[in-house]
């Protein structure tokens, strides 16, 4: 599978609050949120976390995943990536929903900022602490999947988690819990696609 296909979205973050997918528990909390929250927030604690199924692999060496973020101030739109790296990752065995479905086993990847990314944030945090109200924000996660099973199906479907941390002693915030992520072939029918 080619990786320029594999890429796939993992959600708008702040900006999708009511999202059906999203927990009651995040939509409460982030009820405050802003632009004016990302300003108070340490690059070098900030980390996503996301939690796919085991057998795929994120692809953190040829396609890095990118934090992608537009800002409108005054009408004015600025677009830019902001590049990540692995922290950690570990299989996770994850609870049946019922007593006899079998358990399942996730790979939860960590991502940070790389410490060049680090200095893009903060400048990113400085045109939002410069721009007046009514400053628009929105924040995308984009990645590439390295590895999929050699077996994959049009039509196969996976789900994924992801979570934020924004400040360590609020813990992690989950922006998406399950999300059913479909892969459909492309129109050359070379190799399947993800697609939310």
């Amino acid at each position: 599978m080619t990786r320029r296909l594999a890429i796939f979205w993992l959600g708008a973050l702040l900006v999708l609050a009511g999202c059906s997918t999203m927990p009651l528990s995040t939509m409460w909390k982030m009820r405050s949120f802003g632009p004016d929250t990302l300003t108070q927030v340490k690059p070098e604690e900030l980390r996503v976390k996301v939690s796919i199924p085991q057998g795929y692999e994120l692809d953190f060496d040829q396609e890095k995943p990118t934090l992608d973020f537009a800002v409108t101030v005054d009408g004015r739109e600025t677009r830019g990536k902001i590049e990540m790296m692995e922290e950690s990752h570990q299989d996770v065995v994850k609870k049946a929903a019922t007593a006899r479905a079998p358990a399942v086993v996730n790979r939860e990847y960590v991502m940070k900022f790389t410490p060049e990314s680090q200095a893009k944030f903060a400048t990113l945090q400085r045109l939002l602490k410069s721009a007046g109200k009514g400053t628009k924000i929105s924040l995308q996660v984009g990645t590439h999947f390295a590895k999929v099973p050699d077996d994959l199906k049009d039509g196969t479907e996976i789900s994924f988690t992801i979570s934020l941390l924004l400040f360590p002693k609020d813990g992690y915030l989950v922006l998406f819990d399950d999300v059913r992520l479909r892969f459909v072939a492309d129109k050359a029918g070379k190799a399947p696609a993800a697609a939310p």
